[in-house]
C-alpha cells in the first residue's frame, strides 16, 4: 500500500512540475521585459511667459487744472449768457433715468422722471 501511495505522489509531483515550469518561465520573461521598459521621466520644460510691460502713458495729464483752464477759454468756453434748458432748472438728485425712446428718422431721446421732493 505504501508503494502505491509513494508511486502516486511521485507521479503527481512529476506531472505538476511540467505545468508549473511554463508558468515560471513566463513569469521570469515578463519580469525581465517589465524592468527593461522602464524609462526615466523627461525633464519638465517651463514655458516662460513674456513679462508684462504696460503701455506708455500719455505725457499730458487730461485732469491737469492748467489744461482745463486753457480749454475753458475761447471758442470752447461755455456761454454763461445763454438761456437755460428745461432740465437745468432741476438738481441732478431729483432726476431719474427711466428709459430711451428711439425712432427711425430721429436721434434717440432719453425718458426722464423728475422726483419732486419739496413742495413749492
Amino acid at each position: 500500500m505504501n508503494k502505491y501511495l509513494l508511486w502516486t505522489s511521485m507521479f503527481i509531483l512529476a506531472a505538476c512540475s511540467d505545468q508549473n515550469e511554463d508558468l515560471v518561465n513566463w513569469m521570469t520573461e515578463t519580469s525581465q521585459q517589465a524592468k527593461t521598459r522602464i524609462s526615466k521621466p523627461k525633464e519638465a520644460k517651463l514655458n516662460l511667459q513674456p513679462s508684462y510691460t504696460p503701455p506708455p502713458q500719455p505725457t499730458l495729464n487730461m485732469f491737469d487744472p492748467a489744461k482745463l483752464k486753457v480749454d475753458m477759454q475761447g471758442a470752447n468756453a461755455p456761454n454763461p449768457n445763454r438761456p437755460k434748458e428745461i432740465l437745468e432748472n432741476y438738481p441732478l438728485d431729483e432726476l431719474r433715468y427711466v428709459g430711451l425712446i428711439k425712432s427711425t428718422n430721429k436721434s434717440p431721446s432719453a425718458f426722464l422722471q423728475v422726483m419732486v421732493t419739496s413742495i413749492l
